[in-house]
């Protein structure tokens, strides 16, 4: 869609922002070099890869719009040929996704979100860490788009209204992609849930802007962010908060699949043998750890 370079400030970001006459919160997301080197770990199918695409943007957006440091998680399961998406996005700007996919059941059915996963169920865990209890929150698949099914989400188990646009462009084998969300304000700890029933102020007014972001704006690398968000909103007010740079990083690590070696039963070693070793991949980014079947007995003792 676009022949300019992205300028290193305007992608790969996260802007958080709130508008000062109605007091809604949002965040503009826009990923292009970080989402390639997660989706250039996998080599999808491009309706996949899509589908991947848009997993890692929400979880920035969602991920980022959540009070407490720690990871973000995603995860839709579904039965249909994209049988396993997850994304997770951590508060210093860490991100990684992946996808599990039937190619035979891919080639058979359209490939709209809904075709895509089939019937199942969305997912999104918090987790703190330490001894912090980890919060999951989770809703039937519905809607016609991964972020229509984030709304849903914040609706019915949050009770917090959530506008959300995501657009994508896809360069030969490359995407860059962008989303923006609206939200209100949830309530304060110790406060009612707000009444679904009565919009907060300013909604209308803004959701009514927001419908008018085109992808081209959106996505468009010679447009800054900022200035985005400012010919959306600049009548209200609109208040630019620290950016966040995003990157692709992701958490495993030989002490990782250590341990997932270690786990592994004789029946399920056996069966991963291979001349004399198995090898323990990570899902995210591919990368392989082999142990010989001693260092394994080794690391199970």
């Amino acid at each position: 869609m676009f022949d300019g370079a992205l300028q290193p400030s305007h992608t790969d970001v996260i802007i958080p922002f709130q508008l000062e006459k109605s007091g809604l919160r949002g965040r503009l997301v826009r990923l292009g070099g970080t989402l390639n080197d997660i989706l250039g770990k996998h080599h999808y199918p491009a309706p996949v890869a899509r589908l991947a695409a848009e997993a890692a943007t929400l979880a920035c957006v969602l991920g980022s719009l959540l009070k407490h440091d720690g990871i973000f998680t995603l995860q839709a399961k579904g039965d249909g040929p994209v049988g396993l998406l997850v994304a997770d996005y951590t508060s210093d700007g860490a991100l990684r996704a992946y996808a599990s996919f039937n190619n035979e059941k891919l080639s058979s059915v359209p490939h709209g979100f809904s075709e895509l996963l089939g019937d199942g169920y969305l997912a999104f865990t918090m987790d703190r860490g330490g001894d912090s209890e980890r919060y999951q929150g989770i809703v039937p698949i519905e809607g016609e788009t991964l972020a229509a099914a984030a709304q849903y989400y914040f609706l019915q188990s949050e009770q917090i209204r959530t506008e959300l646009k995501f657009f994508a462009a896809q360069t030969g084998p490359n995407f860059h992609t962008a989303a923006l969300c609206l939200q209100a304000m949830p309530a304060a700890d110790g406060e009612a849930a707000h009444d679904l029933d009565i919009l907060p102020a300013g909604w209308e007014e803004a959701t009514a802007l927001l419908a008018t972001l085109s992808a081209h704006e959106a996505l468009d690398p010679t447009l800054h962010p900022h200035d985005v968000l400012f010919r959306l909103f600049h009548e209200g007010g609109v208040r630019v908060h620290d950016t966040v740079h995003v990157q692709h990083r992701c958490r495993c690590g030989l002490e990782r699949a250590e341990r997932a070696a270690a786990m592994l039963s004789n029946a399920e070693v056996q069966e991963l043998a291979e001349g004399g070793a198995i090898e323990v991949r990570c899902e995210f980014c591919n990368s392989t750890y082999k142990f010989t079947l001693d260092e394994v007995s080794q690391l199970r003792r």
